[in-house]
């Protein structure tokens, strides 16, 4: 488990990087690389965080994490690899992205598809978050077993003798 642990954080940088400086690779970073690396790049990276010491202390409680907490996180992953391709960023006073460059109608459509790529980006891994800290808590108890821990208490409860 630690191994994935580690991937988990890694990847989790690799995505806060991506957003925040992937453009940097193709060309020079603009006006709006630091908004992105406060906005974005920084919960992207506390979130995930967050999300590994959750999965750490469901390792170190012998539970088990269940396959939709990393389906979740691994959905937030491709989220963001889309949003690096089509975030937009300020060059000399003109809008880039890496699809576009800065050529209409494509720069409208491409920042039409980052904001919700950024939006559900950032709710999958908030939901992520929220499953792995559920994982750490243990197996709920089903229906079943919940009702037959209420029969057995008030049977045990009620007085003998008077029945």
């Amino acid at each position: 488990m630690g191994a994935r642990i580690a991937a988990l954080c890694g990847l989790g940088v690799l995505a806060a990087l991506w957003v925040v400086l992937g453009r940097g690779l193709f060309g020079p970073l603009g006006s709006l690389t630091v908004i992105y690396a406060l906005i974005l790049g920084l919960p992207i990276l506390v979130l995930h965080a967050l999300i590994a010491r959750a999965l750490a202390r469901t390792a170190r409680a012998g539970f088990v994490t269940r396959r939709a907490t990393w389906l979740t996180v691994a959905t937030a992953w491709l989220c963001f690899t889309v949003l690096g391709l089509t975030i937009p960023d300020r060059i000399d006073g003109v809008l880039h992205t890496l699809v576009t460059g800065s050529q209409q109608p494509g720069l409208g459509l491409a920042i039409g598809i980052a904001n919700p790529m950024g939006i559900i980006g950032i709710g999958l891994c908030v939901a992520s978050l929220i499953l792995a800290v559920s994982d750490s808590r243990g197996p709920r108890k089903s229906e079943d077993e919940i009702l037959d821990e209420a029969a057995a208490w008030s049977d045990t409860s009620r007085p003998r003798g008077h029945e």
